[in-house]
């Protein structure tokens, strides 16, 4: 990986979550999740899948 050394490549993180628009979702996701809850209807369930 010799690129990562380039003087001319600048490695930079991962940020295509980091919009309003999916900042929005999220919110919009976790508020739905959580009164899901408060009526007892929880949602995205992990199941033991052996």
């Amino acid at each position: 990986m010799a690129y990562l050394r380039h003087r001319k490549v600048i490695v930079t993180h991962h940020n295509a979550h980091n919009t309003l628009a999916a900042s929005r979702r999220i919110i919009e996701t976790t508020v739905s999740n959580i009164e899901a809850f408060g009526r007892a209807e929880p949602r995205n369930f992990l199941t033991d899948g052996s």
